[in-house]
């Protein structure tokens, strides 16, 4: 009877922190910077061998990849100079020259300031 308890007050308190994150990423505040671009970077895909399996009796071998997909950075520095580097999409890293400035868009978590997501405009 007392495993029963701990169970359900083990599965209260799990539901009231999902709960407790659910208003905190609905209730987030919007957080608008103007940033200035300072250098651009583009990652291209990757394939990298995870790992290898040899047959000696087929003579056969495998070899599995692993892929990254492509990624294109901002590098970008705010207003009291620290510099933080972007993801972002293909279209703005082409239209953005360094020198540019760009609206960097944080969704901040309204109690806990967990960081709910982010934008570049």
């Amino acid at each position: 009877m007392k495993n029963t308890y701990k169970i359900i007050a083990l599965f209260s308190i799990a539901i009231a922190t999902i709960l407790f994150l659910v208003v905190d990423a609905y209730a987030a505040r919007l957080i608008v910077y103007n940033v200035v671009v300072i250098d651009k970077d583009y990652q291209p895909v990757t394939m990298t061998p995870a790992y290898a399996s040899i047959v000696p009796q087929r003579h056969t071998s495998t070899t599995v990849y692993d892929k990254t997909k492509e990624k294109y950075l901002l590098n970008i520095e705010y207003a009291n100079g620290e510099i933080n580097a972007i993801e972002c999409p293909a279209e703005l890293y082409n239209a953005k020259q360094i020198g540019d400035v760009v609206y960097y868009v944080k969704k901040s978590g309204f109690f806990t300031g967990i960081d709910w997501g982010k934008e570049v405009l």
